[in-house]
């Protein structure tokens, strides 16, 4: 598709003024924020910034990987459980960012465990009968438009 180029118009002198204010301003605001250093660069050294700590090593996430796809034995299917984001996750961290892990690998793992943890837990005649409940009273909800008290009460369920 090609692109489209439109005229545009020339700026008025005080507009440079404000847009020359509003970028010391970021500045200033942004630096407000920055992380103290200890002095190191008053010394003439290089701050380092801390290393970040992950929940799940990358050993962990393949483990979790496995597992997921074992569940296939059990009846369950591994796309329920975010595979795909987490194999695209995994290999983010390794290949193109050469990272020991990130906050959404961690994100990922912890929630697809939680989630296959869980299924493993509930029986699974149990887990499709409180499917299909859940998802007539939900439906229910929905067609009587009270989808928001509904959900208030599964919180205090």
């Amino acid at each position: 598709m090609p692109t489209i180029v439109r005229p545009v118009s020339k700026p008025r002198a005080g507009s440079r003024i404000v847009v020359g204010a509003m970028g010391l301003a970021l500045v200033a605001a942004t630096s407000a924020f920055a992380p103290a250093v200890d002095g190191a660069a008053a010394n003439g050294r290089s701050p380092t910034a801390p290393a970040q700590r992950f929940d799940w090593s990358k050993a962990q996430v393949q483990e979790l990987i496995a597992a997921i796809e074992d569940s296939r034995t059990h009846g369950f299917d591994p796309a329920d459980y975010g595979l795909a984001a987490l194999r695209g996750e995994l290999e983010l961290c390794a290949e193109l960012l050469n990272a020991p892990g990130s906050v959404q690998l961690d994100t990922l793992a912890r929630s697809a465990a939680l989630a296959l943890a869980s299924d493993y837990r509930r029986p699974r005649a149990q887990r499709r009968l409180q499917d299909q409940a859940l998802a007539a009273e939900l439906d229910a909800a929905r067609r009587q438009g009270r989808l928001r008290a509904w959900f208030a009460g599964q919180a205090r369920a």
